[in-house]
């Protein structure tokens, strides 16, 4: 198997044809998860974002910005699935490039599969903040986290990665040699002039690093111990109200109509901190596990430079090769399982699915 590791490939990891060399363990380990993983992860990455979106889009939901970035989210998560982890499938299979079938097909899947993974990082970021108002300012949620608000922070993060992005379809096209005294072309997804050749290898990678790991992972670290500190300085301030609430047997002056007020305003109160809280456990969740599975591409982004230098022999270069595969393989996982941890963690989500569920069966059975 012989890659070319360059950019990213779908984020900083390889680029290049694969041809078949089993001479090594890990060249067919390798091989193996370009096999399984992809259609596993296509599969289950639709469902689940499909899925996703049908909840989100409810009415109930869709009127929350947590339910516009989600959907947005499920949205930008099929997108890297069916452009960027689908061209792996079909290599894999050795079906077909389908970056080389045009210079309009190389641009379009470069530039969909760039744009998707930035724009989903990104708005997980956007989540990451609206919990932190949410949850550590509260005072402020009212005004900041709104739906016009956050329609209006997609739009921006859209149209700053977008102009990011559009370099792909100047900087990648057809790329030709001089062979005796004739020029060939040699790619159609190639490098138009050797200054872009050199942007690609040795300028953007740092850029794509910088841009997709370090500041959504940054972010949403710090954002996330903030969150999580919050939740606890808010359970605790609950339990010392509760500790410290008078006994409604007690023999205070207040008349039933203020006990009952009082009791329901507590009803009320515990609601809404029950809300805030099962949401924020199941954002948490999700932008941790997009943290876990991006930590190895961070290691591997700082180490990739200087192992590849080292690489001197053919079993070196295979067990590069299947480190690069296990890294970029776990990155489109990120795009694969949100709807699961939505499940798993989420009350409220898990109540919208069973009505969509109960609907669903409902109408099957008034149609037959």
């Amino acid at each position: 198997m012989t890659l070319n590791a360059t950019y990213k490939n779908d984020q900083f990891l390889l680029d290049g044809n694969r041809t078949h060399n089993y001479e090594f363990p890990e060249t067919t380990a390798a091989d193996v998860l370009w096999k399984i993983m992809p259609p596993l992860l296509i599969v289950m990455g639709t469902f689940g974002n499909c899925l996703s979106l049908a909840v989100m889009t409810r009415k109930s939901m869709r009127a929350t910005p947590i339910g516009i970035y989600l959907a947005t989210l499920s949205v930008a998560d099929l997108v890297v699935l069916w452009v960027g982890l689908m061209r792996h499938l079909l290599s894999s299979f050795d079906v077909a490039d389908i970056r080389e079938f045009s210079v309009f097909s190389c641009q379009m899947t470069k530039f969909l599969t760039y744009f998707s993974m930035d724009f989903a990082a990104y708005i997980l970021v956007a989540v990451s903040v609206e919990r932190y108002i949410a949850v550590c300012q509260p005072e402020k949620a009212s005004t900041l986290c709104t739906i016009k608000r956050s329609v209006a922070v997609l739009a921006i993060i859209a149209v700053l990665i977008a102009a990011k992005t559009l370099h792909v379809f100047w900087t990648r096209g057809n790329e030709y040699q001089l062979v005796g005294n004739e020029t060939v072309l040699v790619r159609v997804c190639g490098y138009p002039n050797e200054s872009y050749r050199f942007f690609w290898k040795h300028v953007l990678p740092w850029i794509i690093f910088c841009v997709y790991v370090i500041g959504p992972f940054a972010t949403m670290l710090v954002l996330n111990i903030l969150i999580i500190n919050g939740l606890y300085n808010l359970e605790k301030r609950r339990f010392h109200r509760n500790g410290n609430a008078p006994d409604k047997w007690g023999s205070d002056s207040r008349s039933s109509n203020g006990l009952l007020g009082s009791q329901s305003q507590s009803k009320n109160e515990r609601a809404r901190h029950a809300y805030t809280k099962s949401l924020t456990i199941m954002l948490l969740s999700v932008t941790i596990a997009f943290l876990v599975l991006s930590i190895p591409g961070f290691i591997n982004r700082l180490l990739q430079s200087y192992w590849k230098r080292k690489i001197g022999d053919p079993h070196e270069k295979a067990k590069f090769e299947l480190t690069q595969a296990v890294v970029l393989i776990l990155n489109y996982a990120n795009h694969s399982i949100n709807f699961f941890l939505y499940c798993l963690t989420g009350r409220r989500f898990r109540e919208e699915l069973r009505n969509i569920i109960r609907e669903i069966f409902s109408f099957l059975k008034c149609s037959n």
